[in-house]
C-alpha cells in the first residue's frame, strides 16, 4: 500500500509553489520521513513538516496535502 503526497513549498512567509503529486512506500499519513526524504532530494535543502492539510482515505495509504 502507497500513498500519494503533494507538498506546499514555502520559505520563511513566502509561497514558492508546489512539488508533487508523488508515491511513497510508507502508507501511514503520520509517518513524515519518507515525504521529507524525497522533497531534501528534489528539492536540495533541509525540509520540515509544519502540517498536514487534508487527507483522502483511511488512516493507511490514499492522499496527503
Amino acid at each position: 500500500m502507497t500513498r500519494t503526497v503533494s507538498a506546499w513549498v514555502t520559505s520563511d512567509d513566502e509561497y514558492l509553489g508546489s512539488a508533487g503529486p508523488f508515491a511513497v512506500d510508507v502508507p501511514w499519513w503520520s509517518e513524515v520521513g519518507p515525504v521529507v526524504g524525497w522533497l531534501e532530494g528534489l528539492l536540495g535543502v533541509p525540509v520540515l513538516v509544519l502540517r498536514l492539510l487534508d487527507v483522502q482515505g483511511a488512516r493507511a495509504g490514499g492522499t496527503v496535502m
